[in-house]
């Protein structure tokens, strides 16, 4: 349940990219993570568990649950790639509000909290500035939005790392730029957890 988003012609959020089909080693392995995404990765774990350059071991089933249109619109959606491994479906709720977007995760399943990362990859472009709440996503002095973390929620930023794979984006095939991913660590069980993007 990984998102996208562009404002006024930037992209914000990105996907990870391709990079190259073959005799990119362990790069294209990393593109195809879960935590190489927008999304969220609970207690270590992929979603989806790739066997080769073109095949997957195992791959998360996802079902939109409801969707509701313009202006105040809201989709919510959810996946079993979790299920198996941990015993829990992931749930996401987007919805457009006054000041922007609220992203709502949860977990169905389990009365416990699992440790979970609430990742978010930006353009290569963007530069992040640390707030007491969470960061400003700017670009050449114009900022573009805000992330609200969850408050009990730990904020780090990787970019372009070699070891873990983490902070990378290919815009097109061949080519591969450090990027910075937001990464927000915290527990995340049946609550709610809200994390806001607030659009100037």
């Amino acid at each position: 349940l990984a998102i996208w988003l562009t404002i006024d012609d930037q992209p914000i959020f990105v996907d990870a990219g391709t990079y190259l089909y073959h005799g990119a080693g362990a790069v294209r392995d990393w593109l195809r993570l879960t935590s190489s995404h927008n999304t969220v990765v609970l207690a270590d774990y992929p979603q989806s568990t790739v066997s080769g350059p073109f095949i997957w071991r195992t791959k998360a089933r996802a079902r939109v649950v409801h969707c509701v249109g313009a202006p105040a619109w809201s989709v919510m959606a959810e996946h079993d790639g979790y299920e198996k491994k941990l015993g829990v479906r992931h749930v996401r709720r987007i919805e457009r509000i006054q000041s922007g977007i609220k992203i709502i995760d949860r977990l169905i399943g389990s009365t416990a909290s699992l440790p979970a990362e609430i990742l978010f990859l930006c353009h290569p472009a963007l530069s992040l500035t640390a707030t007491i709440s969470g960061w400003s996503i700017c670009r050449e002095g114009k900022t573009y939005a805000r992330l609200i973390a969850p408050s009990n929620y730990q904020l780090r930023i990787v970019s372009g790392d070699e070891l873990t794979g983490r902070g990378w984006h290919s815009p097109r095939f061949g080519e591969i730029n450090p990027a910075p991913l937001i990464i927000l660590s915290g527990p995340m069980g049946n609550h709610e957890i809200h994390t806001d993007i607030r659009i100037p």
